[in-house]
């Protein structure tokens, strides 16, 4: 209800206000609905003896009222510490590695990482970092040590099957399995490559064989028919 005002007329007595039952009527109930609004009708629930500045109402439940005290009051705890935060006190968001706050006028907190974390669509530079078992660009994980990927060092061309590369200190096995050696031409084999003669045709003329035709001039049979030709005639015959 809105509050009651005892009439107390014009001039002192002149007969015009309210009775006095009437102004004991509206004081009760103006104090019951004040009673009503802070209390339980008969009681009223608040006691704010003693407050000082800061403080707020706290609910007593051993009195069953509101009283005067550091209300407001919690408890932060972190991965390790925690603190008490009271009234008046202020909380601060602060950002660790990588890790930027801001405030703003919205009442936001807002925080991010900043260019030292490694994101998923941003551009890094990784220093001093261990991969374990890493998987690039595809779902093989790499099993290669560091001194094998350090062989790669230097590498400026890789060898293909349409490839022209320049093998230098390298040896061919032609006997690997699925290896073999094709288009061998005469210009390939060097002078001093002293190939071995059971390895020529079918292998009947042996090396001291070939060291025979050492110092040969001409053709082997023309000599031998002159020759025979020559032997003949100094035996008389043709």
């Amino acid at each position: 209800m809105a509050k009651q005002i005892i009439n107390v007329g014009t001039t002192a007595n002149d007969g015009t206000g309210s009775s006095i039952r009437v102004g004991g009527q509206i004081t009760n109930a103006n104090f019951t609905e004040i009673y009503n609004a802070i209390g339980d009708g008969s009681t009223i629930s608040f006691d704010i003896s003693g407050a000082t500045n800061g403080q707020t109402l706290i609910f007593n439940s051993s009195t069953s009222k509101f009283e005067a005290g550091a209300g407001g009051a919690f408890t932060v705890a972190g991965d390790s510490g925690s603190e008490t935060v009271g009234t008046g006190d202020t909380l601060n968001i602060l950002g660790g590695t990588g890790i930027d706050t801001s405030v703003t006028a919205t009442d936001n907190v807002n925080i991010s990482v900043d260019n030292t974390i490694v994101s998923l669509t941003g551009t890094q530079t990784l220093t001093n970092k261990t991969l374990t078992s890493p998987q690039i660009n595809e779902a093989v994980a790499m099993t290669a040590t560091s001194t094998e990927l350090n062989l790669l060092s230097g590498v400026t061309s890789l060898v293909t099957d349409s490839s022209t590369t320049t093998f230098t200190n390298k040896t061919f096995d032609a006997d690997g399995t699925g290896n073999s050696i094709t288009n061998i031409e005469d210009a390939n084999i060097k002078s001093g490559a002293a190939i071995d003669a059971s390895k020529i045709h079918d292998g009947s003329v042996s090396n001291t064989e070939f060291g025979y035709l050492n110092g040969v001039t001409s053709n082997i049979q023309d000599q031998i028919n002159a020759a025979g030709l020559a032997f003949a005639i100094a035996l008389g015959g043709e």
